[in-house]
């Protein structure tokens, strides 16, 4: 049995900074894992303020039924300059996409409980103002399947690397 710091992420539950003993770039072993918190209501939300003043803030909306997984992307994508957008299943980010503003990019997982990933990519299809929103499949499925929808920019199966999200989202939202 390994012997876990009392100071080490693992422990306390968050990301180590680069240059950290511990840090890693890729989210494999963190991404899924971690304490499941019970989700709470009013889960679509948008941050007030802009994440870097110095340019256009883009916004992604992460639909995702693990609540670590998307706190952890979306931590990480704030860090990187974006307003970020949660959604815990397919349903609910229809409901943020039609009450909130648009984002420039989705992130979706394909496995998620009430609309999964492609019941959500085929409803959004259908809506003239939702179709045209590009999107990113990040899924523990195979996802080369997602890859075969419209409107599916790239595809990542998980555990990822999140410095190759981070480029393909770049790359995404500069074309929105």
């Amino acid at each position: 049995m390994s012997r876990v710091p009392p100071n080490s992420p693992r422990r306390s539950g968050q990301a180590a900074e680069p240059g950290h003993p511990h840090h890693n770039p890729s989210l494999a072993g963190r991404w899924s894992r971690g304490p499941r918190r019970p989700l709470s209501r009013g889960r679509c939300r948008l941050p007030d303020g802009p994440a870097d003043s110095g340019r256009a803030v883009r916004s992604v909306l992460i639909a995702d039924d693990d609540a670590f997984a998307r706190d952890v992307l979306g931590r990480l994508l704030e860090m990187n300059g974006y307003r970020v957008l949660k959604a815990a299943n397919g349903a609910e980010a229809l409901q943020c996409l039609h009450r909130q503003s648009r984002p420039d990019l989705i992130i979706l997982d394909l496995l998620m409980p009430r609309l999964n990933g492609y019941e959500f990519l085929r409803r959004r299809q259908r809506e003239p103002g939702l179709a045209d929103i590009p999107v990113i499949v990040v899924s523990a499925e195979d996802t080369s399947t997602a890859a075969e929808q419209v409107g599916v920019m790239a595809h990542f199966q998980k555990p990822i690397a999140f410095q190759d999200l981070l480029a393909t989202i770049g790359r995404c939202v500069a074309r929105a």
